[in-house]
């Protein structure tokens, strides 16, 4: 809500990461519900159009399947993150012979920001 308040007019607010609301191989509605309201509750659309705001969704696998890349969404961020304008919160950076440990780490939800695996 407080990155909502911070959104001047056209500004849009990107979720994504929600990949947990849906498990198996087949989307369940009446399982993703529940716990997807949380993250939707009080993002009035209403009140969207008349601030001229948007709060919207993103599945990096739709837009992976779509152009078999990333790279027209990431370029932008990445320009952003190397001039300081964003700055990832990394919670843990694990090397990557011990990707095990990093799983477990988002597994146990013992992370606040990003998990990476470094060389």
């Amino acid at each position: 809500r407080r990155s909502y308040r911070m959104l001047r007019a056209g500004g849009r607010l990107v979720a994504f990461g929600a990949s947990s609301v849906s498990t198996g191989e087949k989307r369940n509605l009446a399982r993703a519900v529940p716990q997807a309201l949380p993250m939707i509750r009080g993002f009035n659309l209403i009140d969207q159009m008349q601030e001229s705001k948007a709060v919207i969704g993103l599945n990096m696998l739709t837009l992976w399947k779509d152009r078999g890349t990333l790279e027209p969404w990431i370029a932008p961020l990445s320009e952003l993150i190397e001039d300081g304008t964003v700055q990832p919160v990394v919670s843990d950076a694990v090397p990557f012979d011990q990707a095990a440990e990093a799983h477990r780490i988002i597994a146990e939800r013992r992370n606040v920001g990003k998990v990476v695996l470094t060389p």
